[in-house]
């Protein structure tokens, strides 16, 4: 049934005349994603034509962001008075109010570390790699004396999370909706880290990662029934903000 189901998705991808319409570093991201799972599953059940055409398509779509043009061309570009590498077009107000960059450039990691474990090539530090670090880099930078970026921009160490809003000016301080794909973002460099032979990059992803799932429990999830406050009804909280959940 799984291989029914991937033959059946392989074939519509190779129906569409633009392999990723998506625009956008969300939209766009999540489609990287998505390929990069289903580029696991085909290698597990040993369809490596089909592993290989979900890598391709990744490849290209990349390449794509990873290359400057102009105009409504898929893109990155530095933002020097920000501190920040900006995707365009973007979207959620990424561009804008510096949110959700974790979210979205997740993805883009989660794919390129998926190519590197079947491409050792496409991932060197003078082909694509060099590019994948800069997202993390715009995220998650772990150097201090970076002039570039801020030191772990997204992470609120105190908290224990990340906040999704670049501002954070709202009456309720700052908020952070999506944890499942703030923790997409820390597997994803964990992932990068191993194929790219790093530790201390592969470590970083860990450290993120567990950090932040300890706080979703808590936060999101109430394990320990030591968080939602007495009568809330409900069993889960959708967003986390400075000054509470709702």
């Amino acid at each position: 049934q799984v291989r029914a189901l991937l033959l059946a998705d392989v074939a519509e991808l190779a129906s569409r005349s633009i392999k990723i319409p998506f625009q956008d570093t969300y939209t766009a991201g999540k489609e990287l994603g998505r390929l990069a799972e289903l580029a696991q599953i085909a290698n597990q059940i040993g369809e490596t034509g089909v592993r290989d055409t979900y890598l391709a398509v990744m490849k290209g779509e990349l390449q794509d962001w990873f290359t400057a043009g102009n105009g409504t061309d898929k893109m990155f570009a530095y933002n020097a008075e920000w501190g920040t590498l900006q995707g365009y077009p973007a979207s959620f107000d990424t561009e804008k109010q510096l949110n959700d960059h974790n979210f979205h450039y997740g993805y883009f990691v989660q794919a390129a570390a998926t190519i590197g474990m079947f491409d050792r090539e496409w991932i060197a530090q003078d082909k694509w790699g060099g590019m994948v670090d800069l997202l993390i880099a715009d995220v998650a930078s772990t150097d201090r004396d970076n002039g570039q970026f801020p030191w772990l921009r997204s992470l609120d160490p105190y908290a224990g999370h990340s906040w999704a809003s670049g501002h954070g000016a709202f009456q309720a301080g700052n908020n952070n909706e999506s944890s499942s794909e703030a923790l997409n973002f820390s597997a994803a460099v964990a992932l990068w880290g191993a194929v790219t032979d790093r530790d201390d990059v592969r470590d970083l992803g860990i450290e993120l990662h567990s950090v932040e799932s300890a706080a979703v429990l808590q936060y999101w999830f109430d394990v320990d029934d030591a968080v939602f406050p007495e009568g809330f009804p409900y069993e889960a909280a959708g967003m986390i903000w400075g000054d509470g959940a709702s």
